[in-house]
């Protein structure tokens, strides 16, 4: 038997061509889920955003802001809850201070609570968003679940005056839990842009 020459281009069997402009049938249509329906439109109206836009506009947010807390209300005996925060950080035990721990909790807590939506959110519910976990890690850092900041120790003095009035067994930071409390329920962060 001969050895048969090798095919060339033009002998090669022809593909028929596909038409770009008539849709395929149904039943040869590739098929997508209605998350990936949402996610591949042309035009900034058709498309929503990928996973990647949000995570990045979430970390861009989180850049560039100040944070300060602030606590509605009285603590007793003349003293505003806002106040009582400003002695406990002249008195070396910063709660409310800023750190790189704090700022990663609150990217991740508002990776999770954005990254699966279908558009990228206002910077108004970002920062609803960034406000609310930064009130949860200062809640943590007064039940002494989280220490990226140290606290300066109590005086001797006082230690056994709050063990005297039964409140020796809580935290430094914590005598009734009264602030606590109300930085729980009523505490806010205030965000602005850093100049």
């Amino acid at each position: 038997m001969a050895p048969r020459a090798p095919l060339r281009r033009s002998d090669a069997p022809s593909r028929p061509l596909v038409r770009r402009d008539v849709p395929l049938p149904p039943e040869r249509a590739p098929r997508t889920s209605q998350g990936e329906r949402q996610r591949t439109g042309t035009t900034t109206a058709e498309r929503s955003a990928t996973r990647g836009e949000i995570v990045r506009f979430l970390r861009d947010a989180m850049r560039g802001i100040e944070m300060s807390l602030r606590v509605p209300g009285s603590h007793g005996g003349g003293v505003s809850n806002q106040e009582l925060v400003g002695y406990l950080e002249t008195g070396g035990r910063e709660f409310d201070r800023v750190t790189p721990a704090m700022r990663a909790h609150i990217l991740a807590a508002i990776t999770i609570e954005f990254e699966n939506a279908t558009r990228v959110p206002s910077m108004r519910d970002v920062r609803k968003a960034i406000g609310k976990a930064a009130v949860e890690w200062i809640v943590k850092r007064f039940h002494n679940v989280v220490r990226d900041v140290p606290l300066k120790p109590l005086t001797e003095r006082y230690r056994k005056e709050k063990a005297r009035a039964g409140y020796g067994q809580n935290p430094i930071g914590i005598r009734t839990g009264k602030l606590v409390d109300a930085i729980e329920e009523r505490g806010k962060y205030v965000i602005t842009d850093a100049d």
